[in-house]
């Protein structure tokens, strides 16, 4: 296989879930042969809206027939054409028809159901390239007719693969021409009404038993699982939708969207959310070489709040442990086993953040950047951009008037020669040397164990390497200032400050002259310049 054929499939979830907008009613309707028509004109009509033509490369849907829909009882049975899924390398995909059954609900929604193929040829110049196999299935969901969006979603499906079609024809252990397999997929997810047209409620995703064998069989990568979580809160569905119409619209007709008119349908289209993603049990190897690497665990999280208000917050963060790299990409003992991350902002100016990405946006459109002047030499195309310099102004102003803040609430590496952690905070401030004011506070642990575990056997010369490591552990050992912590373990602790007057100070000293910067000489002019950048 040339390219991991993912696309196909997910092509064909989407097919599934195309049911599109019908006249909405506050009862449900009933099922009929006009009401029959009506559906599969609105399917024909969505699926020219959502997979236009490519007008510059891409892929491109080739359907076969159009979509059929019959009364049947309480439902419709639904049939969407076969197609062809056209790759710009020439690759394509053969989707057979998809098979639904769409039900009308009150308030214009419809309770859908549907059935992809279990199989998707993939054909590489013609000739069959692999397989998609899906072993089991199941999807059923509530879709908004007004709003174009599911409701809710319940999805499982199993023992998929990918498998080559091809003979190697190659070395042994060749990955192009190897298989997928993965155990399940399944997706859940429900949105409840909580204002006039804005829904909250929870998602997820989750992936298990993930392989990729090369040729002979033998495991490339494995994935344990992946799971993928969110909340969504005050989502408006009627900006979504309308967004969604403008995408549309400018992708049949092969333009980008303005910002002046996309902008203000993105604004405010979420109150907030949060969302984690996990995985466990990575490890892979490469065939040319034979490296290896494994990963235990990994996570990541976030967190919006309040983008719909004048201010907002926001935290992210992210852990892993288990790390496990060969051959070694650090000196032996440096490799983190754990690692983990907590950062948080707080008092942003929201207004101020959405007029900025619009400005970036309409300056980047007006100025055409795909097609600058192949004449303009290094030095013109790599000086700062005035106009993008005004934009970061203004939003630095914004945020310092208002006392915007990062925090880095946690950091801590744990390797096992060495161990380290940092708190700290920076707030912005009008009328200080660099624009803000901060600290943070670096513990580190082990530096001494470490150097002497570093030293060369007698006789023998460090390698670079090693010599350059222990020249950073020199360093961190003159500056620090040590204690013990709690069990009595040696411990050198930094504690940094940045000051109003522009002064750097660790643990206490005047840093500024080392670190080419400090406080203005002379008093400060009347007209109060624009705050240094850091």
């Amino acid at each position: 296989m040339r390219r991991f054929p993912a696309r196909p499939l997910a092509i064909a979830l989407v097919l599934a879930t195309s049911v599109v907008a019908l006249p909405a009613r506050a009862d449900a309707p009933p099922v009929t042969e006009d009401g029959a028509k009506a559906l599969a004109a609105a399917i024909k009509d969505g699926l020219a809206r959502w997979f236009p033509k490519p007008t510059d490369g891409g892929t491109e849907m080739r359907w076969k027939g159009e979509p059929k829909a019959t009364p049947a009882g309480d439902h419709y049975d639904v049939a969407l054409p076969p197609l062809t899924v056209v790759n710009d390398d020439g690759s394509t995909a053969e989707v057979a028809s998809v098979a639904l059954t769409v039900k009308p609900l009150e308030g214009g929604t419809h309770a859908v159901t549907a059935v992809l193929p279990d199989t998707v040829p993939l054909l590489d110049g013609g000739k069959p390239s692999a397989t998609i196999r899906i072993g089991q299935q199941r999807f059923s969901g509530v879709w908004s007719g007004a709003y174009e969006s599911f409701l809710s979603v319940d999805a499982n499906y199993g023992d998929l693969s990918v498998t080559s079609d091809k003979k190697s024809g190659g070395k042994k252990g060749d990955a192009k021409n190897g298989s997928l397999t993965i155990g399940s997929v399944t997706m859940a997810g429900e949105l409840k009404p909580d204002g006039a047209t804005t829904w909250s409620g929870p998602g997820a995703l989750s992936i298990n038993n993930v392989r990729f064998l090369d040729d002979q069989k033998k495991e490339v990568m494995t994935l344990a699982g992946l799971t993928a979580e969110g909340t969504y809160t005050r989502v408006d569905l009627a900006r979504s939708s309308a967004m969604q119409r403008l995408l549309q619209a400018h992708a049949a007709a092969g333009t980008e969207p303005p910002p002046a008119e996309l902008i203000p349908l993105v604004q405010g289209m979420m109150g907030g959310g949060s969302f984690r993603f996990g995985l466990s049990g990575l490890s892979g190897r490469n065939p040319d070489d034979g490296s290896r690497f494994a990963l235990a665990q990994f996570a990541a999280r976030g967190a919006t709040e309040d983008f719909d208000k004048p201010s907002a917050s926001a935290t992210m963060g992210f852990e892993l442990s288990g790390l496990d790299i060969a051959p070694p990409v650090a000196p032996q003992g440096f490799l983190p086993d754990r690692m983990e991350l907590q950062l948080s902002l707080a008092k942003l100016p929201t207004a101020s953040l959405w007029q900025a990405l619009g400005d970036y946006a309409a300056l980047a459109q007006a100025q055409d950047l795909d097609d600058e002047d192949e004449d303009e030499d290094d030095e013109e195309a790599a000086a700062p951009d005035p106009q993008a310099e005004a934009i970061g102004n203004r939003l630095v102003g914004a945020m310092a008037a208002v006392g915007s803040e990062l925090r880095i609430d946690k950091l801590a590496v744990n390797a096992p020669a060495a161990s380290g952690d940092m708190t700290g905070a920076v707030r912005m401030a009008a009328n200080t040397a660099y624009g803000a004011v901060g600290g943070a506070t670096i513990l580190l642990r082990g530096l001494d164990a470490a150097a002497k575990a570093m030293q060369p056997k007698p006789g023998k010369k460090a390698d670079k390497e090693s010599q350059d490591a222990l020249g950073v552990i020199a360093m961190l050992q003159a500056f620090g200032q040590t204690g013990k912590d709690a069990s009595g373990n040696e411990v050198r602790s930094y504690k940094i400050d940045l000051t109003d007057s522009g002064q750097i100070l660790l643990n206490g000293a005047d840093m500024s002259a080392l670190m080419g910067g400090g406080a203005p000489t002379e008093p400060a002019p009347t007209d109060k310049k624009a705050p240094k950048k850091l």
